[in-house]
């Protein structure tokens, strides 16, 4: 059962990533993927986030 409401700042916590709005931000903003390449197939994710 989830106990939590989904956030975009959960999903990076989980992730280990840093979870501020502006991180949040710039990671969207650096991270955009060609339509043809699945999230999970994103080059900058590691075996643990994957």
């Amino acid at each position: 059962m989830i106990t939590t409401e989904p956030r975009m700042t959960n999903l990076f916590l989980q992730l280990g990533l840093e979870a501020s709005e502006a991180a949040i931000a710039g990671f969207i903003g650096s991270h955009q993927l060609p339509t043809e390449v699945a999230l999970v197939d994103a080059p900058y994710w590691n075996d643990g986030q994957r």
